[in-house]
Order: structure tokens, then C-alpha cells, then sequence
């Protein structure tokens, strides 16, 4: 249960997130946020704290070939690294042959990328979108308020996500990454 939102606007990636963690009808506050960065890398959780925490602690990443696009480098080198670290680390599912982690949002030079459960990777076309019980809530606030400044933004749709949403609970923590220059 959570809401991670992510937005693009000026070659810079944002990505806001609450602070809830539920069981059944139990919640926890958590300290640790579930947005933050790694490397040249912002992702944002939504599922396992443990995916989490793997993800933030453990994620090596070499660097980019130049022959790749920065798509074909997430799709093939970054994914294939996040399934040998879940795999490694005794979080990756096996049912039926197939290997599944979690979802999650990454920002990653300028782009925002979203990572499906079975470690596909999409780009997507509107500059913004959400994972969690709350997406829903916050993809609406997110479109409605295309106006406002980004952070604030963000903010306002996480709001209204735990308006609507039992499984979303601040406090909400929104950071950015600026898309980093090549051969910077």
C-alpha cells in the first residue's frame, strides 16, 4: 500500500512518496522514505520493503555504454543487474518459470521510467505517472493540476491520494534529480 509519483518537466525527473507500510488492517509510519536516490539513479518504491532496501543499499550500477541508448541500457543492463541482485539476495518470486521482483519508478537522466514486477521497463508518453493503491487518485490530482510548479505538484497529489486512499499516509517527501550532461 503506498503512492510513489514521478513527473518529468525541463530535463529535470521528480518523484514524491508517502510514509505508510500496511498489513491487513495494521500500519506502521516508517522513517525511511521510499523515494531516494542512488547513484545517477531516482526510484521510488512501491510493494516489499525489502525490495526497498535492496534497491537503496545494494544497487551497483556500471557505467552507461555510449553505444547504448539510455532506453536500451534500462531495459538490458539496468534490469538485468536489479534481477541478479533480488535473485542473489533471496528476494526474486519463481512461479512457473518466471522470475518477479516488484514495481517500481526510476528517473534517470532526464527520463522516467516505470519497472513492472516481471522486470519489463517502459517509457512512458505523459511526462508523469504514479504506482500504488493511490495511483489512481494521484494520476487524476496530477492532470488537473498540470499548472502548478512540479514539487508542489507532487505534493498536492499526494494529498489527495490519502484523501481517498486508506494506504496512503504522510508524511510525503518529494525529491528531484537533474538529468546529468554527457561526459560531465
Amino acid at each position: 500500500m503506498t503512492c510513489i509519483i514521478g513527473l518529468v518537466e525541463k530535463g529535470h525527473v521528480y518523484m514524491g512518496g508517502d510514509s505508510i507500510a500496511v498489513s491487513d488492517w495494521d500500519m506502521e509510519r516508517l522513517r525511511p522514505q521510499k523515494v531516494f536516490q542512488v547513484g545517477d539513479y531516482l526510484i521510488g518504491c512501491a510493494g516489499s520493503a525489502r525490495m526497498t532496501q535492496l534497491l537503496q543499499f545494494e544497487l551497483e550500477m556500471p557505467p552507461q555504454d555510449n553505444k547504448l541508448s539510455d532506453y536500451a541500457y534500462m531495459v538490458t543492463v539496468f534490469t538485468e543487474k536489479v534481477r541478479t541482485l533480488f535473485r542473489d539476495k533471496g528476494y526474486s518470486e519463481v512461479k512457473d518459470q518466471r522470475e518477479s521482483g516488484g514495481p517500481f519508478l526510476v528517473g534517470y537522466r532526464g527520463q522516467l521510467y516505470s519497472v513492472q514486477g516481471d522486470f519489463s521497463v517502459l517509457q512512458l508518453r505523459d511526462t508523469f505517472t504514479a504506482l500504488g493503491c493511490g495511483s489512481s487518485y494521484a494520476m487524476g490530482a496530477m492532470s488537473a493540476l498540470r499548472d502548478a510548479p512540479p514539487k508542489k505538484r507532487i505534493r498536492k497529489a499526494l494529498k489527495a491520494a490519502a484523501h481517498f486512499s486508506i494506504g496512503v499516509v504522510g508524511p510525503f517527501y518529494v525529491l528531484s534529480l537533474s538529468r546529468k550532461k554527457e561526459g560531465a
